[in-house]
């Protein structure tokens, strides 16, 4: 039993380590991935913007957005003073507010955003940090309809969405970006991790194997834990009406063709019987019960009577079997 245990604890442990280690690998993955995929998108808005802001000769700042002015995550410092907006602070905008405000709304209205250029943007930024994949950018204006890059609405509503980017003064000009995330691709983003993965597979697939093979050739020593009376336990018996063979102190689990042969030649005299005669009786044909027959025996030698050095079955003259019974049962 004990050589069962430490198998049985290593597939176990195999398997919990298997599963964990793939949800927190995948987890990280996946995580690392979206934020690099926001980053890529925030570059590509701001390349983008002033790219447009370029061709007229504009100052525009593409990290002064809506979202920041309002949660007074805003800050810039110029020679004289520095200026921060706050949650709360309902004061007039001041005029350096009012002009990057003014610069956002004026390139949005003068030049409008090139969504195809803005998608093109972001996979290259995607690429720079080895993330090959479809992507997807939307851009609104006012209560304009979006301008959208793909034309698929599947597409959006299956694809890892970027936060929005939002500009000017009640968020009139919105960004988004979509990449696809897929399991697939998420679980490529992996090397090592799936080397060590592998390596805990392989044990558990070893751990798996050897239990099997060890029961198929145990099988009866760990399953049975039945007690014999004290006045048998130096015998060898079969049971009467249920499949098992008392040898000794050990008992032997036996299957119902395992015992059905053992039954016919120990009520036989001298305990033989031909070959036909066993097939006939176990599978109630001659022809093909004869082959039936040998594997049985085969299979009853390599996993009971190997381990029973005062029990055999002899082949007689290739004619029959002979049970050989070393201690004479009662």
């Amino acid at each position: 039993m004990k050589k069962v245990v430490i198998p049985i604890l290593c597939m176990l442990l195999s398997l919990l380590t298997l599963g964990c280690l793939v949800y927190e690998f995948y987890g990280k993955t996946s995580d690392s991935c979206k934020a690099d995929v926001d980053i890529a998108f925030d570059n590509a808005v701001k390349k983008e913007i002033q790219q447009r802001a370029d061709r007229i000769n504009l100052t525009v700042r593409s990290d002064y957005t809506t979202e920041a002015k309002q949660t007074g995550q805003v800050m810039y410092q110029t020679e004289s003073d520095t200026i921060v907006h706050d949650r709360n602070d309902t004061a007039p905008l001041s005029n350096k507010d009012f002009i990057e405000l003014s610069n956002q709304a004026y390139l949005a209205w003068k030049i409008p955003a090139d969504v195809n250029m803005l998608d093109s943007i972001f996979r290259d930024e995607l690429t720079k940090r080895g993330i090959s994949t479809q992507t997807a950018v939307i851009y609104k204006y006012q209560d304009n309809d979006p301008q959208t890059s793909h034309h698929d609405s599947a597409f959006f509503q299956t694809f890892y969405q970027t936060p929005e980017i939002v500009f000017g003064t009640a968020g009139e000009i919105r960004f988004q970006g979509f990449a696809q995330l897929t399991s697939k691709f998420i679980v490529e983003q992996w090397y090592w991790e799936w080397v060590f993965i592998t390596a805990i597979a392989i044990c558990f697939v070893l751990s798996s194997i050897f239990l099997v093979f060890y029961y198929r050739k145990n099988r009866s020593l760990v399953l049975l834990q039945e007690v014999i009376p004290e006045h048998e336990s130096t015998k060898i018996w079969l049971h009467p009406t249920k499949p098992l063979l008392y040898y000794y102190e050990k008992v032997f689990e036996l299957t119902k063709y395992m015992y059905a042969f053992l039954k016919q030649l120990w009520s036989t005299p001298n305990y033989y019987l031909e070959y036909e005669q066993l097939a006939k009786d176990l599978y109630g044909d001659t022809t093909t019960g004869k082959k039936r027959l040998i594997q049985l025996v085969k299979r009853l030698r390599d996993e009971i009577l190997s381990h029973t050095p005062d029990l055999s079955v002899q082949n007689v003259k290739k004619k029959g079997y002979q049970l050989i019974i070393k201690k004479k049962a009662p």
